[in-house]
């Protein structure tokens, strides 16, 4: 969990005022590139997010043709 408390309102707090921890500090085994993308959707300024799905879907592609 990004956030972890037992109580939502905490929880919604977090998401509102902090940004996301870099997953690979949650996940450490997750490759970096992954771990990338995932801290790009989860930006909390609009304009560092992809753009939509789409541009998402083509970086998880681009990562998994590449191994």
């Amino acid at each position: 969990r990004a956030f972890p408390s037992p109580f939502m309102v905490q929880v919604l707090d977090a998401m509102m005022s902090r940004s996301v921890p870099p997953v690979h500090e949650i996940r450490p085994e997750l490759p970096p590139r992954l771990s990338a993308i995932i801290s790009k959707a989860a930006a909390q300024d609009r304009k560092q997010r992809y753009r939509g799905a789409r541009e998402m879907r083509l970086a998880v592609e681009q990562l998994a043709r590449s191994g």
